[in-house]
């Protein structure tokens, strides 16, 4: 006699499982299914580290190299935790000629912090992107998805205490 045991799985649980199912009907091609697949995953716990991938990967039965690439393809995913509040600097050819390189330095050394590294106080991650698509606002920044620019280290200055205030308002 046999039965049926799900696996254990430490990153796909039975909310993100919940989440991916209701999924399925809008992407019945398990290859298209693993974008918002890895979103879900991603906003459970933050990041989408390679046994997450590795998991998911078993649960729709894909390649695990299908699911890394899409991973290391897009900046949206992260491989490894991130701060609260993730920094993009925009890297591309209009933000460099106005600065960007300084401001990512900047950044950098006013957090104390190496690129994509997250800050002792858990609170930031900085990160060079190729390109965001803002060149209007060149040099510019991205903050958990919101634009911002053209900036200057004044501006940055302004931008971290703020943030900073706002965690303190959040944990006590």
């Amino acid at each position: 006699m046999s039965s049926h045991v799900e696996p254990a799985y430490r990153y796909l649980t039975p909310e993100v499982c919940a989440r991916i199912e209701a999924l399925r009907s809008r992407y019945p091609d398990r290859r298209a299914l693993l974008m918002p697949a890895l979103w879900a995953i991603q906003e459970a716990h933050g990041w989408v580290p390679l046994e997450a991938q590795t998991e998911l990967a078993a649960y729709l039965g894909v390649p695990p190299v299908w699911v890394h690439e899409v991973v290391s393809f897009y900046n949206m995913y992260h491989e490894r935790p991130v701060g609260r509040y993730l920094i993009y600097v925009c890297g591309n050819i209009a933000c460099s000629l106005r600065g960007a390189r300084r401001l990512l330095r900047y950044l950098l050394d006013r957090l104390g912090v190496a690129e994509r590294a997250v800050t002792p106080d858990g609170l930031f991650t900085v990160e060079r992107v190729q390109c965001i698509g803002a060149c209007e606002r060149a040099p510019v920044i991205q903050v958990n998805g919101e634009f911002i620019g053209p900036v200057d280290e004044a501006q940055l200055d302004d931008l971290i205490a703020t943030l900073r205030a706002k965690a303190r308002e959040v944990t006590p």
